[in-house]
């Protein structure tokens, strides 16, 4: 259990102080109810017994005033324990979250060989999600449970050291037992569930996205009924978890009742073992602990109450515990499903930061590209999509690569960016072996213009700034100043590309929504080239840039791509053969070879 948990329990520490504080606070609302109910108790049956005899001298307001300020305590203990648990729980999420998406980026080509988007989207938020009862509904409760029941055995062992060590041993044995009994009870049906869910999301997914396909061929009421059937067996797993946890609920209170009972036998035993002739005795005047009672019988009069209710209000925070390890299954299924994305190893791993880029640009390069005899597989195929590469190019040389759909031109730029490994030869970027190059350097020299472009649902600025070159990163002493810098540079770029039309209305700041509806295809294609302007590495490659245009715009997006590519090296892959005349040379993939026009 541990070690399914341990990378989330490291987590932990980077908030230490939120969650010590809420640990705190729930422990001083547990004592606040314990010590408000076991007061009452006490008082009442001190006032009893005290009677119109002891009016005058025993002290009625004192121990009032404690009942109501346990009350009181008990109410604003319990308003900060949930604000600060809660922000505690938030803050571990984001964490989580984010240390979620780090490991995932990396792994990104091996994942998506791996598991579908949907299950990946799934393990991001809602596993993630699920791990916040680790510490809302296990560790704390556990933890307070633990350190409250060593703190009333030591309370009560001022009064009577044999009841006290009875009780909290009692306790202490349920504490332990219980959780392990309902969480073996419960772990498959929590796994079950995880599981379960995470079908139906990625069948939902996969019937949303093929809606017009399965309407058109009549199979859309299938995939509804088989939608209906994932979620009667989620629900009918969660009717068995929901059966659990009220099952460990009515345990409690069962034991709750037996030990009631316990207490209650052995306090009247030990009074009458050790009672004497009924001597009535006052207390001094004031005397909180003390109520008129019998001798020999002092503690056991009023203090056996105390014994009683303590007994009852203590199970109150063991319920919480029993229910929480039912949930513990649905914690350690998503923390797995979690973890696995970890045991993947990513298919390529960069070299460190060593050198500054820049001054890798400065070197006189002879060649900008250099292919040798390459050689590539996917991963899990057996048959090799590449054999015996070879391509060298000349610094802003531009070179169009050529091929019927599936020969393996968009793989060779996939290589070039490093999504996947190449298992033969060798490629060189400004006389550098590509392996040399960390993650941020590799990105920071090539310019890539993906064949879809996909913009996000938030400002046009925004949506182009997410293509900034850190090595070009406009810099200014004055923020206000730095904004409206790269602003003017913005709109320098959009109106070079011929998006004059976007800075209309809200300009800069209006919102394009996911994948820019509004746009038509070759504003879409025009957005992806101001932000390779942006970019502006040295090494360009485009992937099949002007692809379902109709001819005019594609002839103006390629007249536009080389009016912006004058000084950088190109290489561009295409399956049309209209242009060819505008690129130094034009290869053609053919049966895994690149093969010079």
């Amino acid at each position: 259990m541990l070690k399914i948990l341990k990378p989330f329990l490291l987590l932990y520490k980077n908030h230490l102080g939120w969650l010590l504080l809420g640990l705190f606070l729930s422990i001083t609302t547990l004592l606040a109810t314990i010590g408000l109910l076991t007061l009452s108790g006490w008082f009442l049956a001190g006032s009893a017994i005290a009677g119109i005899v002891g009016f005058a001298t025993y002290n009625y307001l004192l121990p009032a005033a404690f009942v109501r300020g346990f009350a009181i305590g008990r109410t604003a203990s319990r308003y900060f324990e949930r604000v600060v648990t809660h922000e505690a729980t938030f803050r571990l999420l984001a964490q989580i979250r984010i240390s979620v998406f780090e490991s995932i980026f990396p792994r990104y080509t091996t994942l998506t060989q791996t598991y579908r988007q949907a299950d990946l989207l799934n393990r991001l938020i809602t596993d993630v999600e699920t791990l916040d009862n680790l510490y809302l509904r296990v560790i704390t409760p556990l933890l307070s449970a633990a350190i409250v029941i060593i703190g009333l055995t030591t309370v009560l062992a001022y009064f009577n050291f044999s009841l006290a060590l009875m009780l909290g041993s009692i306790l202490s044995f349920i504490l332990i037992t219980f959780p392990f009994i309902f969480h073996h009870l419960a772990k498959p049906v929590g796994y079950k569930i995880v599981q379960l869910r995470s079908d139906y999301r990625q069948a939902l997914n996969r019937l949303l996205n093929g809606q017009t396909v399965l309407l058109i061929y009549d199979k859309w009421y299938s995939g509804i009924k088989d939608l209906a059937n994932l979620e009667s067996n989620t629900m009918a797993e969660e009717a068995k978890q929901s059966f659990q946890t009220q099952l460990a609920s009515a345990a409690i209170l069962i034991l709750a009742g037996l030990t009631v009972c316990i207490m209650i036998y052995f306090v009247g035993a030990f009074i009458i073992e050790t009672g004497t002739e009924p001597v009535l005795n006052m207390p001094a005047e004031n005397s909180f602990f003390h109520v008129p009672t019998y001798d020999n019988s002092v503690i056991f009069s009023a203090i056996a109450a105390l014994f009683v209710f303590a007994t009852l209000s203590v199970f109150e925070m063991l319920v919480p515990v029993s229910q929480a390890f039912v949930h513990l299954g649905l914690v350690l299924a998503s923390a797995e499903r979690i973890n696995k994305i970890n045991e993947l190893s990513p298919f390529v791993e960069f070299a460190s930061p060593t050198t500054n880029i820049k001054e890798r640009h400065d070197s006189k390069a002879k060649t900008a590209l250099n292919i040798v005899q390459l050689s590539f597989t996917y991963p899990s195929q057996v048959e090799s999509v590449l054999n015996d590469v070879t391509l060298v190019s000349q610094p802003l040389e531009k070179i169009a690569i050529i091929g019927k759909t599936g020969s393996g031109k968009s793989t060779l730029f996939q290589i070039l960016t490093r999504a996947f490994p190449y298992q033969g030869g060798k490629i060189e970027l400004l006389g550098r072996r590509i392996e040399e190059y960390s993650e941020a350097e590799l990105r920071q020299l090539i310019t890539v213009v993906p064949q879809k472009i996909y913009l996000f649902n938030d400002t046009l600025r925004d949506n182009i700034l997410i293509a900034l070159n850190p090595k070009y990163e406009l810099k200014s002493d004055d923020a206000d100043a730095g904004h409206e810098l790269i602003d003017r540079h913005l709109i320098s770029i959009l109106k070079q590309v011929g998006l004059e039309r976007l800075l209309e209305g809200a300009g800069l700041d209006q919102i394009m929504g996911d994948g820019g509806r509004s746009l038509s295809g070759g504003e879409l294609r025009r957005i992806g080239i101001a932000r390779a302007l942006l970019h502006n590495g040295d090494i360009w490659l485009l992937d099949e840039p002007t692809e379902g245009l109709d001819a005019v715009t594609e002839q103006n997006i390629l007249d536009l791509i080389f009016e912006v590519t004058k000084d950088k090296t190109m290489l561009m892959v295409t399956h049309r053969k209209t242009n060819l005349d505008k690129f130094n040379r034009v290869f053609s993939v053919e049966n895994k070879l690149l093969i010079m026009q």
